[in-house]
């Protein structure tokens, strides 16, 4: 189970989210929404590998 973030980190994620995952534009949080065409949304392999890499780095620079 993953650990709990705090406020801050959730809306650096979003953040991230909206600049690298086409889609998420659209979104103003992670909440789930109740409907498959706003909670399952496509994105390319590469879009995810953007974000997965700058949240990686925003967790590395945190931790220095």
């Amino acid at each position: 189970m993953m650990d709990e973030i705090s406020t801050k980190e959730k809306e650096a994620l979003l953040e991230i989210a909206w600049k690298t995952l086409v889609g998420m534009e659209a979104r103003e949080d992670f909440e789930q929404q109740n409907s498959d065409s706003l909670d399952f949304i496509e994105v390319s392999v590469w879009g995810i590998e953007k974000a997965l890499t700058a949240a990686y780095l925003l967790g590395k620079a945190s931790a220095k």
